[in-house]
């Protein structure tokens, strides 16, 4: 049987996800501008220019999970053009704000090119994102994921308490609740 191209071009689509190859050239960056935030222009903890923002690399992210030893990390790898992606946020900031008295943290990896990061952070601000947050700092393309090890984003990891690896998603994590309360546990 012969699929239509056009038949043959949505089932690539779907299969792809938001891979390296979309990153070159990523799929319609929406145009629309972010609400303001309820703290915008009040200097609040969610004004863009107040959220914790770093650009950096592997090693910076590598570090930044390091500093977290004693707590459970979630590290949410994403990009703004990213539907999938921006669907998924608000769970990583409900995980974040359920389990963070327990000893959870997070960090965001955004795979948005190092010079949007006002989008980047206005995104952050409009959801309250009030954990760590770094911007890849490599051009988004191929190298970016293979850097990070990586094949695509959306994509999760979960550390323990010593910085172990423990889980990965590549997409959105449906049992997270479940492990997050099993290395929670752990002490």
């Amino acid at each position: 049987m012969r699929l239509a191209p056009l038949g043959l071009l949505l089932l690539v689509l779907v299969l792809a996800g938001c891979e390296a190859e979309v990153v070159k050239v990523p799929p319609r960056v929406r145009t629309t501008s972010l609400p303001a935030t309820p703290d915008s222009g009040t200097g609040g903890a969610f004004n863009p220019d107040n959220i914790n923002v770093k650009v950096g690399d592997e090693s910076a992210l590598a570090a930044l999970i390091a500093s977290h030893k004693g707590k459970v990390v979630f590290v949410d790898y994403w990009a703004t053009w990213c539907e999938p992606c921006v669907e998924y946020f608000p769970h990583t900031v409900e995980t974040f704000d359920k389990y963070q008295s327990e000893g959870l943290t997070a960090i965001a990896v955004a795979f948005d090119a190092p010079e949007d990061e006002q989008k980047v952070r206005r995104f952050l601000a409009q959801h309250r994102a009030g954990f760590e947050n770094l911007i890849c700092s490599y051009d988004p393309g191929a190298e970016a994921f293979e850097k990070f090890g990586i094949d695509l984003v959306p994509h999760f990891r979960l550390y323990d308490r010593q910085g172990k690896l423990r889980a990965k998603w590549d997409a959105a994590p449906r049992d997270l609740d479940a492990k997050v309360k099993e290395l929670l546990a752990e002490k």
